[in-house]
């Protein structure tokens, strides 16, 4: 029989049903205008809402009712305008392209998953870095906010009064930068579609001429008598080798002669140095015998508390 035909079916017919997903019902696209109003005196702005749907904290998906300010009255001059406006922002979902994002709280996320998962990948100090910045400066600021909400102006202003309250510039750099790998990994755990800490920027760096104090040879005598052992050798091995503090509070006792602590600095060029510029009347780097009874372990600057 075909099907254009005007027959009927006979009663034994099987029951229509979808053709797909096994004939269970397929989601609606929900295509929406959103609404639009105005709201304020002063100034006047067009406020619009609209519903999304969201990633609740257990998982499951839902829906909310979102409200944004499109802009100010005297910026969108007609209803038409503010409507295109908010035409382009719903443009994502009434297209099917949009990706539900997630209602979990920053401080929940980097708590439960960001801290115990990314920082044991990273070095001990790397780890101690993170942990103090987020700490002091990010979860109180940005604890309590939605990872959807985090958007790019609101990180945009607590960047700028950061530096108002007169942290140094690389300081809020690195602050920006703990900011953005916690929400560069949301955004690939797929709880936000866009980290908006990328789209920030920082003003220029200030360019301040700094006046560095550097000690005569008078000062660091003077100093270095002042000064009991061992920070007696601490400031005179500083200040003869350029070594950092860390590399030097890790100097072996097996390294105290000339020769080798020299080719523990220079390397390569420990030979031509030593005969150049390093001589046998060099106190400071022989000082083993100077901290021969705050000898506690291998290092040579290692203490009960910390051996080493």
């Amino acid at each position: 029989m075909s099907l254009d035909s005007g027959a009927t079916l006979i009663a034994d017919a099987e029951q229509a049903r979808r053709a797909v997903f096994g004939g269970k019902k397929m989601a609606r696209r929900r295509f929406q205008l959103g609404s639009l109003f105005q709201r304020g005196k002063h100034p006047k702005v067009w406020v619009a809402r609209w519903w999304e749907e969201v990633i609740r904290p257990d998982g499951s998906v839902g829906r909310r009712r979102r409200a944004e300010v499109l802009g100010t009255v005297a910026e969108l001059s007609s209803r038409s305008k503010a409507m295109e406006v908010l035409a382009k922002k719903l443009n994502p979902i009434n297209s099917g392209s949009y990706r539900p994002q997630s209602t979990r709280t920053f401080a929940s996320f980097v708590r439960e998953d960001w801290l115990p998962v990314l920082l044991p990948t990273v070095k001990y100090a790397t780890d101690k870095n993170y942990r103090y910045i987020l700490d002091v400066h990010l979860l109180p600021t940005f604890g309590e906010h939605q990872l959807c909400d985090i958007k790019r102006e609101t990180i945009q202003q607590f960047l700028a009064a950061k530096l108002r309250s007169g942290l140094a510039w690389k300081t809020v750099k690195e602050i920006r930068g703990v900011l953005g790998r916690v929400l560069g990994t949301a955004e690939q755990w797929e709880y936000i579609t866009d980290n908006q800490a990328r789209r920030t920027r920082l003003p220029r760096r200030p360019i301040r001429p700094l006046s560095k104090a550097v000690l005569a040879p008078e000062q660091i005598r003077q100093l270095a008598a002042e000064l009991a052992e061992p920070a007696r050798s601490i400031a005179m091995l500083l200040v003869l080798t350029g070594l950092r503090i860390g590399e030097l509070l890790a100097l072996r006792w097996r390294l105290c002669t000339q020769n080798r602590l020299v080719r523990m600095i220079f390397g390569q060029r420990a030979n031509f140095l030593c005969r150049g510029i390093l001589d046998e009347q060099t106190p400071t780097l022989c000082v083993r015998n100077n901290l021969r009874s705050f000898r506690r372990s291998s290092c040579v600057f290692g203490t009960a508390e910390y051996p080493y």
